[in-house]
Formats: C-alpha cells, sequence, structure tokens
C-alpha cells in the first residue's frame, strides 16, 4: 500500500471516530492485547495465550464503558442503556467488582440479558479466567497422594483443569505422572483461550441495542 493510501486510510479512521466519540479519539489496547495472545498460538504457548486473551477481555470491558460515556446519545435508540451501562460499569470498575460481574452487567444492561454460566460464551469464559487466575496466583495444584505403604500415586488433576474440555489438554499416557501446566501446555490450549475470549466480546457486543455506539463497537471488535 502506498504511503498517501495509507495516510488516508488513518485519517477516514480518525475522522469516523471523532464523529461517534465527540470528546475526542481513544487510543484503545485491547487488539494490541489480542494480538500478543494469537501470536502465541503459533508457539503453542498456552500460557501466555491463556494470561492475554484474560487481559484482552479485562481491557475490552473498560474500552466499552469509556466508549459509552464519550458516545453522542442523539444518535442511540436507547440511550438510557449505554448511559446506564457506562455510568455501572464505572462504579463496578471504582469498588473493584469482579471480570465475571462486569460481564454481566454488560448484558444486563446493554441487552436485557443475563448470562447462563452453563452454556457457551460464558461457561468456556468462566474456565478461562479461572485457569488464568491458576496462573498468576500460583498455588500448590500438583499433589501426589501416597498410600498407607509408603507408595507413591499419580498426580491429581486439580478442578481447574479437569473442567477443561479434554480436546485442549495435553494425551497423558496411562502410568505417566505430570503437572498440571504440562496437560494444559497445547497449541489446541492456546487457540482455546484465544476464541473463548473472542467468542464472549463478539456476544457482548451484539447485545448493545442499535445505534452509533453499537455500529462503532462492531467495528472496533471485528477480530477477524
Amino acid at each position: 500500500m502506498a504511503h498517501h493510501e495509507a495516510m488516508s486510510l488513518v485519517r477516514i479512521l480518525v475522522c469516523f471516530l471523532l464523529e461517534f466519540l465527540p470528546m475526542g479519539a481513544m487510543y484503545l489496547n485491547s487488539r494490541i492485547i489480542f494480538n500478543i495472545a494469537r501470536k502465541a498460538t503459533s508457539d503453542s504457548n498456552a500460557v501466555v495465550a491463556t494470561v492475554f486473551s484474560v487481559v484482552f477481555l479485562e481491557t475490552v470491558i473498560n474500552e466499552l464503558a469509556e466508549i459509552a460515556s464519550d458516545i453522542d446519545l442523539r444518535g442511540e435508540k436507547e440511550p438510557q442503556r449505554i448511559q446506564a451501562f457506562a455510568e455501572i460499569l464505572k462504579h463496578t470498575e471504582e469498588s473493584r467488582g469482579s471480570l465475571e460481574l462486569k460481564y454481566q452487567l454488560a448484558g444486563w444492561i446493554l441487552g436485557g440479558h443475563v448470562f447462563d454460566k452453563g452454556a457457551n460464551p460464558y461457561q468456556d469464559f468462566l474456565h478461562l479466567v479461572a485457569v488464568r487466575n491458576a496462573l498468576v496466583h500460583m498455588k500448590l495444584l500438583d499433589k501426589i497422594p501416597v498410600s498407607s505403604d509408603g507408595k507413591l500415586g499419580f498426580v491429581e488433576i486439580p478442578g481447574v483443569v479437569q473442567r477443561l474440555p479434554k480436546k485442549v489438554l495435553q494425551n497423558v499416557p496411562p502410568g505417566v505422572n505430570t503437572t498440571w501446566l504440562d496437560r494444559i501446555g497445547t497449541a489446541a490450549m492456546a487457540q482455546w483461550a484465544c476464541d473463548a475470549a473472542s467468542a464472549m466480546v463478539q456476544t457482548t457486543v451484539q447485545f448493545a441495542p442499535g445505534g452509533n455506539f453499537k455500529n462503532l463497537i462492531e467495528g472496533i471488535y471485528d477480530l477477524r
């Protein structure tokens, strides 16, 4: 692409943002963070993909609240929903509400829906966050039972791993002891983390009522 063509695209994007964000354009970090997670899939680095997929989810929900607070409500079909979303998410952030709570509030305020904990995308979202928490708040999850005669048993698989789809885990042969980090260290796990995060964001975006806000965030969070 020629330099002048690239600059023209930049100007169009800036004008587009300024049209819907009258207080000024924003520099959004979520795409950069998601690209780090996505790059980790090619390196089969499930730990990086998992951690950055959740950081992406955290960044997106905060960005959505900021965009909602700056959007021109005159272009909204249901401005009260957009305004309520911005204000309630701000209070939730200030009170250190959980990521799970923020997304449930987003679903309820924007679309009148509560995420079903037993169905996707929310179920995978919960599992993804649980694995991230286990990684960044590392505890001794690998426990090896000892029988009464002193023989070592096999490593117990922690619940945070048991709840993951079996297809994303390392195929460990019977009789082989391995850690939970080894079990999740697959390319499939890395890809699943990115897919789970993307699905949660796409569903949340679709909850938004029609108007400038939805039109804008559909473009920003199109991760194809």
